[in-house]
């Protein structure tokens, strides 16, 4: 944990958050140590029901399964900040989507969405219990073909797709409406209030995702600095480095991330040039937007427009 930058004690604090950026650095490592590149289901296959705070009591009390998946859809931030549950109904069944924002597209592992979609299933398996075996069609994951094929297949017990243009749970229509076994109001109602007391909280503590939006806002003025962001936060600079310190980033480190990410997206976009992106991404120049990429990738935006170029 030291190594990826996360401090040991906050385990044994449930109400602490580890910054993004650190649990990818964990991921990383973890799968790097093992050699295994489906470590996520590792981690799925031994998570414990609370770890998931009050939001699995929730579910479990809920009295069909669509209420759960509505449930599921409101509180998943109390999980992680940076994924969104979209359920989506067709004739050929009900589509379970992971989605995520975009912060860091470019870096993020795809290890923890394995992780997570293991743990949707094992939380669908939970709250129908035996009929769980026929509800589940298949699993679409936008993530390459694993070295273990096997473990996939043997952990969903369904057909696994990879390579797929979003992360994918697809049931059969049938099992939306199903009664949940543990179905309670008065203890669904309970644990509701906890995860919107949790998320309450959360809201004053994510000062990270508020910086985020004001960088995006202000990337290509002349008003980008710590300073003015924190003004527009109504703090001193001092407190906001000191805030984003205690979550475990920077201002410099945010404002490299989305520099990168959007540098990356723009570079497919044929239609600016390398100038205008740079503008775009706040440079004073092309020179300095080159340098910085060079910094992330290890190569020119030039020669990364090429290859994506040659690979379509």
């Amino acid at each position: 944990m030291l190594e990826a930058g996360i401090d040991p004690r906050v385990i044994r604090d449930p109400e602490l958050r580890v910054a993004v950026v650190n649990m990818w650095k964990l991921w990383r490592l973890c799968v790097e140590r093992t050699g295994d590149d489906s470590f996520g289901l590792q981690v799925a296959a031994n998570l414990y029901p609370t770890h998931l705070n009050a939001l699995i009591f929730a579910l479990q009390a809920s009295s069909t399964l669509r209420e759960a998946l509505d449930r599921l859809q409101r509180y998943v931030r109390v999980v992680t900040t940076i994924a969104a549950i979209e359920v989506v109904e067709s004739p050929v069944g009900v589509a379970l989507i992971l989605g995520s924002d975009s912060s860091g597209s470019a870096q993020r592992p795809f290890f923890p969405v394995d992780a997570f979609m293991g743990v949707l299933f094992r939380t669908f398996r939970e709250l129908l219990g035996a009929s769980a075996a026929e509800g589940l069609l298949e699993v679409r994951l936008c993530r390459p073909v694993p070295h273990r094929l096997e473990a996939f297949e043997q952990f969903f017990g369904v057909p696994v797709y990879f390579g797929a243009e979003a992360n994918v749970m697809l049931m059969a229509s049938g099992v939306l409406d199903r009664e949940l076994p543990a179905a309670n109001a008065m203890i669904a109602g309970m644990n509701e209030q906890l995860l919107r007391d949790y998320l309450g909280r959360m809201r004053h503590e994510q000062v990270s995702l508020q910086v985020r939006k004001e960088i995006i806002a202000l990337l290509s003025s002349d008003k980008l600095g710590l300073e003015h962001i924190a003004e527009r936060l109504n703090m001193s600079g001092r407190n906001l480095h000191r805030k984003l310190a205690e979550e475990g980033t920077s201002f410099k480190e945010l404002q490299d991330e989305i520099r990168q990410d959007l540098a990356l997206r723009y570079l497919g976009m044929s239609g600016m040039s390398l100038n205008e992106i740079a503008f775009n991404l706040g440079f004073i120049d092309q020179s300095s937007f080159n340098r910085a990429f060079k910094r992330w990738t290890g190569g020119s935006p030039g020669q990364y427009r090429r290859a994506l170029r040659e690979r379509h």
